[in-house]
C-alpha cells in the first residue's frame, strides 16, 4: 500500500489540530475527502481545494506513491 502525506492550511489546520496527516491505501482524492472528514466531521462544513504534489485538482484524480497533498482554504485576494 501506498503513502500518502496531507498537510493543512489555515483554518483547516486550526479544524484538525494539526498541520500534516499520513495515511495508506487511498486511491483517490475523493477516498482522501471521504477520508478525513470521517477523522475530522468539521470538514463537511469547510470549502476547501485539494492539490498533488503542487497541482490544485478539480475532479476526482487517481493518487500514486509518496504524493503530497494539500488542503487549503479559499484564497483571498487584495
Amino acid at each position: 500500500m501506498h503513502k500518502i502525506s496531507i498537510q493543512f492550511f489555515g483554518l483547516l489546520a486550526e479544524i484538525t489540530g494539526s498541520h500534516t496527516l499520513e495515511l495508506e491505501g487511498i486511491p483517490d482524492t475523493d477516498r482522501i475527502r471521504e477520508a478525513i472528514q470521517r477523522l475530522f466531521p468539521q470538514l463537511r462544513k469547510q470549502h476547501y481545494m485539494l492539490a498533488i504534489n503542487n497541482r490544485l485538482i478539480h475532479e476526482n484524480t487517481t493518487i500514486g506513491d509518496n504524493c503530497r497533498i494539500a488542503c487549503m482554504p479559499p484564497f483571498s485576494g487584495g
